[in-house]
């Protein structure tokens, strides 16, 4: 009989041994699935009351889901308002990422990118000093990490770039984060995130 020369740690054999951490680690996800649930609706109802609504959205669709491998930690995410195709991609995505809190960020992509574009560069004072994030990263638009190779605070990226031109890039992402021990916000500081992101684009 051939022994496995594999040897668990003590830390890794008590995570081995404790099946109580998935009970509670299920009832917490789901809990984070109710607090996006409230905050859909805040969304919802601003977008329904908004007489002058972004053209495109998917307003009535908001999007909950969960995952268990970004950068090898769970996530739970709402996309909404959202507006997903090959060739245009228009987000607000609000995300949780284990250990790590909250991200609320819209995304823009392809043909609602350029559309936008002139008026998000004129706009785009109006988000300094409000705790906005811009994307740096050139190679993909999928990363949500706060590291310095992705994002930069917006007043820093402002002076290294005086003379706006984001004509230039593929996509552009804006991102705000809230701590975990604030979960009880959520919903008051991601509407407003969406707010602030709406007037950068109108």
């Amino acid at each position: 009989m051939q022994v496995s020369k594999l040897k668990f740690s003590k830390q890794e054999l008590d995570v081995l041994q404790d099946s109580n951490f998935f009970l509670v680690k299920h009832q917490a996800t789901r809990g984070l699935q109710n607090l996006f649930g409230e905050l859909c609706q805040s969304l919802e109802a601003v977008e329904k009351n908004d007489p002058t609504p972004i053209s495109g959205l998917n307003e009535k669709s908001g999007k909950i889901f969960r995952g268990e491998n970004y950068r090898l930690l769970p996530y739970v995410v709402l996309d909404y308002p959202r507006y997903f195709s090959k060739d245009s991609i228009f987000a607000f995505r609000s995300m949780f990422w284990w250990g790590n809190g909250f991200s609320f960020t819209l995304h823009l992509q392809g043909k609602a990118f350029h559309e936008l574009c002139s008026t998000i560069e004129h706009n785009l004072k109006l988000l300094v000093n409000l705790g906005v994030f811009v994307c740096v990263n050139k190679e993909s638009p999928w990363e949500y990490h706060y590291a310095e190779e992705n994002y930069q605070p917006l007043e820093e990226w402002l002076k290294k770039n005086e003379s706006v031109n984001l004509k230039q890039k593929e996509f552009v992402k804006f991102s705000r984060r809230l701590d975990l021990e604030n979960y009880s916000q959520v919903t008051e500081f991601g509407t407003e995130t969406w707010l602030l992101f709406k007037k950068l684009c109108s």
